[in-house]
């Protein structure tokens, strides 16, 4: 019953600031995710670990240079907006809080390939001497393919 009410003050909330002509403005990441694959997902297959993020910036761009996001700067694999460092064989379908995730980095020097069971997408950061955030759509449910440096 609660959860019924909440969705619909959601979506008065929304049809009101499109009346008023100001919608709300929010990070890639506003909602709150609560059920596993819900979000993006990201399954580490390699055996280098990746960062990866449960909130985006900006809804305007899909790259970041960076250490760390400055919307999920918080270390942590139990928080929202944080980030944490995702191991061999991991999913961030497996830690609640990144049920949906919208972020993953690549680090300095490096390339990150994803796989979506369709195709291959390849992420080079080699040219360049500062870590690189890369955006995943919500639905997105990806594989790291391969990761070198």
């Amino acid at each position: 019953m609660l959860k019924k009410w909440v969705g619909r003050l959601a979506v008065a909330a929304v049809a009101i600031g499109t009346m008023v002509g100001v919608s709300p403005a929010a990070p890639a990441s506003a909602s709150v995710c609560t059920t596993r694959n819900c979000g993006g997902v990201i399954t580490n297959t390699q055996s280098k670990g990746i960062f990866v993020a449960n909130n985006w910036c900006w809804s305007n761009k899909t790259r970041y240079y960076g250490n760390t996001l400055p919307c999920a700067s918080t270390w942590s694999d139990s928080s929202y907006q944080s980030y944490f460092l995702l191991l061999s064989g991991d999913s961030t379908a497996d830690f609640y809080y990144f049920y949906d995730t919208d972020a993953f980095r690549v680090d300095a020097g490096c390339k990150v390939i994803l796989t979506d069971g369709g195709g291959y997408f390849a992420f080079d950061n080699q040219g360049s001497s500062q870590n690189m955030w890369a955006k995943i759509s919500n639905v997105s449910k990806v594989r790291v393919a391969n990761y070198f440096c």
